[in-house]
């Protein structure tokens, strides 16, 4: 059995993951707890956002022992034509090699934006 543990309670990561470690593995058992992500509520930068998911799947790793740590960090980056939500996934295994991927990004407009 293949043991996965995410850094967050957040129901919907927790399903996202267990759907594609399921598409992957025959057997697995997905636990989730809730770990810091290391940096702002909200990041503002690709690297922030990045460095949270590595944080939680790093922080559900030392908590809980699993053959794989998983963090999902959502945040949005500022650019010249706009600001755009994204999303970062970690996967760390136990012997700590990492894998990283990014969601799509989706134009948030200027007026929703909090300064």
């Amino acid at each position: 059995m293949i043991k996965v543990v995410v850094g967050s309670t957040n129901p919907i990561k927790i399903k996202a993951v267990e759907n594609v470690f399921k598409k992957v593995f025959k057997d697995v058992k997905v636990q989730s707890i809730e770990v810091d992500s290391g940096v702002s509520h909200t990041p503002s930068t690709w690297e922030e956002i990045v460095q949270g998911a590595i944080n939680r799947a790093k922080n559900a790793l030392q908590e809980i022992v699993a053959d794989f740590g998983v963090g999902l960090e959502g945040g949005y980056e500022k650019t010249k034509f706009g600001a755009f939500l994204t999303g970062a996934v970690a996967i760390i295994d136990k012997d700590g090699k990492l894998g990283l991927g990014k969601s799509g990004e989706i134009y948030y407009q200027r007026k929703l934006w909090r300064n």
